[in-house]
């Protein structure tokens, strides 16, 4: 069984899915906006796919707004749920820096990453 809201936010994903495949931001950017509109809550899957389509069609300040707005809100999650968001965004952000030439953007984020309780003690090179 699975609940209303989960399988809402599902639906919801599917339609970010299609339009981030055929290449359609404005409508990416629509249904995301309308999850939380509707009264869902986003879930990891939401982000990366409209991370993914900034990625593809070169929006990296709405990336980045929707990065910074989403630490905001990440703190509402469990801390394994959270710390596993926060790593997989982060990640997909530092590809996003290196692509557009933001080498110490990437840098920057990578530390912030390697400070948190998962990384510390262990040695990770920077880019």
């Amino acid at each position: 069984y699975r609940s209303p809201r989960k399988l809402g936010v599902r639906l919801y994903n599917a339609m970010l899915r299609a339009y981030q495949k055929t290449g359609k931001f404005s409508r990416v950017e629509y249904w995301f906006k309308k999850i939380e509109k509707d009264g869902l809550k986003r879930d990891f899957k939401s982000y990366i796919l409209f991370l993914a389509a900034c990625d593809k069609r070169g929006h990296y300040e709405r990336a980045i707004a929707v990065y910074e707005s989403e630490t905001k809100n990440i703190q509402t999650l469990g801390s394994q749920q959270r710390i596993r968001h926060q790593h997989m965004i982060k990640s997909f952000m530092i590809m996003m820096y290196l692509k557009n030439g933001q080498k110490g953007q990437a840098n920057k984020m990578l530390g912030q990453m390697i400070e948190t309780e998962e990384y510390k003690g262990k040695k990770l090179e920077y880019i």
